[in-house]
């Protein structure tokens, strides 16, 4: 169901934690993407909500891996539950 892939979170529960991640693999070169997107609001109120968008590339042919990571804060999220 497409209700099941839009965002849970409401903007205010606590402790709360979503992720989706997407991975893709190349067959012939056995090179992969990993992308995640979380959603993380602590227990504790003194931190902040946040978002958090992580890619990592794989190619075993050369052993090379590039990976990166940004957190925002959540007011900069922009959630909302229209598909």
């Amino acid at each position: 169901m497409l209700e099941d892939n839009l965002p849970h979170w409401d903007g205010r529960r606590r402790p709360y934690y979503e992720v989706w991640y997407l991975k893709l693999n190349h067959l012939a070169s056995g090179t992969a993407l990993w992308v995640r997107y979380t959603t993380l609001a602590p227990q504790n109120a003194r931190e902040p909500l946040r978002a958090e968008l992580w890619g990592i590339f794989f190619d075993p042919a050369t052993g090379a891996h590039c990976a990166g990571k940004r957190a925002v804060p959540a007011h900069e999220l922009g959630l909302g539950r229209d598909p």
